[in-house]
């Protein structure tokens, strides 16, 4: 049986202290035989140990003449909702946002069908409990006319709300979505512009963007899908989302190695120029539930063999990305 999803990126991140010819040739033998298993013809990976990158390996072809390597650029999907929501933390820090302020401050005009005496926060819209559907009527996952942003928000309008903001964990493309939009609101900038300039240009990130640059395009892993109606796999397509901020990133492998760093040295208070490690930990503590495994602001959130376990998984069109810290057990 083929799988329809058949190119992957993965990032594993540990802090453990054991030796790594151990690692190496455990998850060498292990990604080997998934790849010869389930067809796919690509991966690559990165494991972070503490501030170095320890592993970093890539499998198969990306592309008909392309090797993939660290340096693959990859679309990586939902793991696009932690970079939006450290953007949106920034200007939390800076008091042009509120986390529990009603989101009708920055959009007066923003009005789904709402039954219930609630308004909705950014806070719920970060940690999925808005109440919003999960695809907005326009800008959706299936829909390739690339929509701009303003008018996938747009039509939320015409949406009706399937819980009452705050009471249940509800997935939500178009819930991330909506906090990018009011995120370029407040910054008074396109939101694509504000993450590049705010957020990844500071941490070094030289091969990631929410915009298909052509040097991104150039070395990008080629997805492959099956069809019901053929045998033969078909290539996956590749379209600007309408919920960009909610999963329309490129990146690579080594990046993220680089990101997870950033985000360490942000936990240590070494980043204030970036984020305060208050507003880290408020990111990685689950929102409205005493539950140790839930959502936090865009993070999720468990807890691992007494570790905080931090991360988010992400797929789209043949495309598929795991990132996490605390994942020693794979490595064990």
């Amino acid at each position: 049986m083929r799988y329809s999803i058949v190119l992957g990126l993965c990032l594993l991140v540990t802090c453990s202290d054991q030796p790594l010819p151990s690692w190496e040739t455990r998850i060498d033998a292990f990604i080997s035989s998934e790849l010869t298993a389930k067809e796919i013809p690509a991966l690559s990976i990165t494991i972070v140990d503490g501030d170095q990158i320890a592993w970093t390996k890539g499998y198969g072809k990306a592309a008909s003449e392309m090797p993939a390597t660290s340096q693959t650029v990859y679309r990586v999907a939902s793991v696009s909702k932690l970079f939006t929501a450290l953007a949106v933390m920034q200007l939390v820090e800076d008091s042009l946002l509120s986390l529990d302020e009603p989101i009708t401050s920055w959009l007066p005009d923003f009005a789904p069908n709402n039954p219930y005496d609630a308004p909705i926060t950014l806070r719920q819209l970060l940690s999925h409990r808005s109440g919003l559907v999960r695809e907005p009527p326009v800008g959706h996952y299936f829909d390739d006319t690339s929509p701009t942003l303003f008018e996938t928000v747009r039509s939320l309008n015409n949406s009706r709300l399937i819980s009452e903001p705050g009471k249940r964990t509800k997935y939500s493309n178009a819930a991330v979505s909506l906090a990018g939009y009011i995120l370029s609101q407040a910054a008074d900038m396109p939101f694509n512009e504000f993450v590049q300039t705010r957020l990844i240009d500071p941490m070094g990130l030289e091969r990631t963007s929410f915009v298909s640059r052509e040097d991104l395009r150039n070395n990008l892993g080629v997805g492959y899908m099956w069809r019901y109606d053929t045998t033969e796999l078909t290539k996956a397509p590749v379209f600007e989302l309408g919920i960009g901020p909610a999963g329309n990133l490129y990146t690579t492998t080594e990046d993220l190695g680089k990101f997870i760093h950033t985000l360490f040295a942000i936990e240590r208070d070494e980043r204030p120029d970036l984020l305060r490690a208050k507003s880290l930990q408020e990111m990685w503590t689950v929102q409205f539930s005493d539950n140790p495994s839930g959502f936090g602001i865009g993070f999720h959130v468990s807890d691992h063999n007494g570790l905080l376990r931090i991360g988010h998984a992400g797929m789209i069109y043949a495309q598929v990305c795991k990132f996490s810290r605390a994942l020693t057990d794979l490595l064990r």
